[in-house]
């Protein structure tokens, strides 16, 4: 179905006072019937899933296959302090390879906020994993690993490679030359965010016969965002993503020659910029054997597609006019791309809260002996993104994602008849029974899965508090709402002093309980002289309160930075809450964020 217009949610604030949800349970197969592929696979795991545990909040982002079957899952976990990058690998019937890292785990702290987006396997065998490193300085982070999961020392000395652009910098895919040069591509920038590539020597040095210098970006005049790379077989460069058009996100393609330039040939300027009707942004691209080129990812809150031909200009022979458009029924996302051996086109990403998958034939059209209704879903249980896709030399394929804060795969098969015996599970459809009126006077932000976001709250001549949302904190567009609170109840240790508050979340117009961001949220708070007068700055520290126990904790929250000469604290937080600012025998109990 084609949608010419879509619209961006922009979240209806509601009264908590006033909304009445009810819960209708719908039961829906987690996977197609026994007479159609897309069965799951009752060998592997759980009745065809599997969730990781590392004992924090983690997600997986990146999923391949070693030559003996064996798998491999990165992405990131939350250290000790920090979030670091995260690495399991499982047996092929899903098991944990407890030969590999720490029964199967590897957890890598690169010294600060660390992320893994991509992985790629060398011809050696040894395992690179790309993303990105920082907190107010964010850079390109790329680090290898022996078969075993040891760090590599032979790369860069410690096996870890960072690289700064002079601004915020995120890797997001990887690729691997023939010659065994490793290319990372992404962004960069503060306001005006352009495409990034990096070129490595095999021993974890910039390539300098890249640009000059290694580094290339590409700026098409507005917030530019690559999240998907390939590489042709004459050795140039396929980068797909996203860029600002008038109203809404553009899907972008670029085609770079070998040496970084743009390659002029593609589209004319070496560029294609495309809008399919909505919000558009593309996170996967894949090569077909003819070069031509399938870009997929989402528009507005549905799958898309797209093809292009080998010049850059749409395949109008695909679905019509380029582009498929479809909805699968909730907010609909594809994160990643494959073709089968006979050309079929396999998008996977998530529908609602649960895993999704469809196929395509090669003419763009959906393929109906595929899952049920043209798709299939599957609930592990949690909110379910599915991230990663690979397929197996058998003809299976492996989903890698996460699964309410721990890493989740699913294993399908697509050929022959071969039944799932999980049992279809309940999902829970949110049906909002009284329609609230917005809340006058209060201070909100929508975040977008794919943008950076700002809430600023500012109180008489100074700015309080900032909380900083980074690109892939939501996976949906979501709402967050601050409110100011006259007082608060801390516990008879703690003395309230001042800032009182609660930031609230809402997605489709309904608030979420509990909610957790999938990427950390950075927030600042300044404060008075007069209102930590005689106390030790140095022991700063925000708590948050659980409203249904009534009990105060430091959960979630890691402080980043403290800034006594302005004032300032800065911490992350992994959820919503309320705060509040008060003061014990000892510390000062702070509520969070940002600079004056």
């Amino acid at each position: 179905m084609k949608r010419q217009q879509k619209q961006k949610h922009t979240g209806i604030i509601l009264s908590l006072l006033t909304i009445i949800i009810t819960l209708a349970l719908v039961t829906a197969p987690v996977s197609a019937s026994p007479t159609n592929n897309g069965s799951l696979d009752p060998t592997f795991g759980s009745n065809g899933t599997v969730t990781t545990d590392f004992g924090g909040y983690e997600e997986g982002h990146a999923v391949t296959l070693q030559t003996d079957g064996k798998l491999l899952v990165a992405g990131y976990a939350a250290g000790q302090d920090n979030d670091d990058f995260a690495l399991v690998r499982y047996d092929s019937n899903g098991s944990l390879d407890t030969t590999f890292g720490n029964n199967g785990l590897v957890a890598t702290d690169l010294g600060d906020y660390d992320y893994g987006y991509a992985m790629a396997i060398a011809s050696d065998n040894k395992i690179i994993v790309a993303g990105y490193t920082g907190s107010d300085n964010v850079d390109f982070a790329l680090v290898r690993y022996n078969a075993d999961g040891s760090l590599d020392t032979s790369f860069d000395t410690d096996g870890k490679v960072t690289t700064d652009f002079g601004n915020d910098d995120y890797g997001r895919a990887l690729a691997i030359q023939i010659d065994g040069k490793i290319i990372v591509a992404g962004y960069t920038g503060s306001n005006n965010i352009d495409f990034a590539l990096v070129r490595y020597n095999v021993d974890g040095s910039l390539d300098t016969s890249f640009d000059t210098d290694g580094k290339v970006t590409t700026d098409f005049g507005g917030e530019d965002n690559a999240l998907a790379l390939a590489l042709q077989d004459d050795g140039k460069l396929l980068v797909a993503g996203y860029a600002a058009g008038q109203t809404d996100d553009d899907f972008a393609l670029v085609r770079y020659n070998s040496d970084g330039s743009l390659d002029t040939s593609f589209d004319t300027d070496g560029f294609a910029i495309n809008n399919l009707g909505g919000n558009d942004d593309g996170y996967a691209v894949a090569i077909q054997p003819d070069e031509k080129i399938l870009v997929a990812g989402s528009s507005g809150t549905d799958f898309a597609l797209a093809r292009y031909n080998s010049d850059g200009s749409l395949d109008t022979s695909f679905d019509s006019d380029g582009f498929a458009i479809n909805n699968l029924g909730g907010n609909d996302y594809g994160f990643a791309l494959t073709l089968q051996s006979d050309e079929k086109i396999l998008v996977a990403g998530s529908s609602g809260s649960d895993f999704a998958l469809v196929r395509y034939q090669t003419d763009g059209s959906l393929d109906s002996a595929f899952g049920s209704n043209d798709k299939v879903t599957t609930d592990l249980g949690g909110q379910d993104f599915g991230a990663a896709l690979t397929l197996q030399a058998d003809g299976k394929l492996i989903v890698a994602g996460y699964s309410s804060g721990n890493f989740a795969l699913a294993r399908y098969t697509l050929v022959g008849d071969l039944p799932s015996t999980a049992t279809p599970s309940p999902t829970s459809t949110l049906v909002p029974t009284v329609v609230p009126t917005p809340l006058p006077s209060q201070i909100s932000t929508t975040a977008q899965p794919e943008q950076a976001s700002t809430l600023t709250v500012q109180e008489a001549n100074s700015i309080d508090l900032i909380v900083q949302i980074p690109v892939g904190a939501v996976h949906e567009a979501t709402t967050l709402v601050y409110q100011a609170a006259p007082s608060t109840n801390p516990p008879a240790a703690l003395r309230f002093i001042g800032h009182a508050f609660t930031l609230t979340a809402y997605q489709n117009n309904l608030p979420l309980d509990h909610f957790v961001f999938d990427q950390p949220v950075t927030v600042r708070l300044s404060y008075t002289d007069a209102e930590i007068s005689g106390l030790d700055e140095a022991q700063l520290q925000l708590l948050t309160l659980n409203v249904n126990t009534g009990q105060w904790s430091d959960d979630g929250i890691t402080i980043i930075e403290r800034r006594p000469l302005d004032n300032l604290l800065i911490v992350s937080i992994a959820h919503l809450t309320e705060f509040a600012l008060t003061v014990p025998q000892h510390q000062i109990f702070l509520p969070l964020v940002s600079h004056r």
